[in-house]
């Protein structure tokens, strides 16, 4: 039985295969934002997987997977990354791992990202999107 067949026989096209991905994608993302704490409330630790450069005193104009001290590790500003698949992003009001402090949160439809990180933003923390850098 062909694929087109047993799409068919489920009742579904290809646009509702796609709808179904879709869906998938995003409830896959907001189960990885809800899990980002421990059961402590302590903050969790940094752990970037591209280090910071750190050749100059000032914060890093380039990251890349991890959470982020704004002012710190890194500079408010705009910042660009390639993007991918599983990519996610969060600019965060704290760092407790509690969802009310996302400010903002995006990546899940792929593609290269753009986000502006504010001054009054905590931190920043990121996952699957590539190395951000600064745009000029």
């Amino acid at each position: 039985m062909s694929m087109k067949n047993v799409l068919k026989w489920i009742g579904i096209g290809c646009g509702g295969l796609f709808g179904l991905f879709v869906v998938l994608v995003i409830v896959t993302s907001i189960i990885i934002g809800l899990s980002g704490g421990n059961e402590t409330g302590a903050p969790a630790p940094a752990a970037p997987a591209t280090p910071p450069d750190r050749s100059s005193s000032s914060p890093s104009a380039r990251f890349g997977d991890g959470t982020w001290v704004v002012g710190s590790e890194i500079s408010p500003g705009s910042y660009q990354a390639p993007g991918g698949f599983l990519c996610y992003w969060e600019r965060l009001s704290g760092f407790s791992g509690g969802f009310n402090e996302i400010i903002a949160n995006g990546g899940v439809e792929g593609g290269r990202q753009i986000v502006t990180i504010q001054t009054s933003d905590a931190g920043f923390k990121t996952n699957g999107c590539g190395e951000w850098s600064r745009v000029r």
